[in-house]
């Protein structure tokens, strides 16, 4: 599956956190980043910038509908990601 990262490098950011607690809050819908921008009292431009980095880590999915973008929380790869950071911290 590629490089898995740990929760805290996908969260190094304000911004960042906010979305994937919000994402991760709302498991089984997808946002498109204005929706996401107004939820999060943001811009619409933080979101695009910081939502391009989150799919590059594939912890959020990206669906194009026509003109639109949607996005979700990628289960599969969230709990792939907590799985490792669980095993990595009780290994220490």
């Amino acid at each position: 599956m590629g490089k898995v990262v740990t929760i805290f490098d996908v969260s190094n950011t304000k911004t960042k956190a906010d979305i994937l607690k919000f994402l991760i809050g709302h498991p089984k819908e997808r946002f498109y980043g204005k929706q996401l921008a107004d939820k999060l009292n943001t811009t619409p431009a933080m979101i695009s910038v910081v939502i391009a980095e989150l799919v590059g880590t594939k912890i959020i999915t990206c669906d194009k509908i026509g003109q639109m973008r949607f996005y979700s929380i990628n289960d599969a790869v969230l709990k792939e990601i907590l799985t490792k950071t669980v095993k990595e911290s009780g290994s220490t």
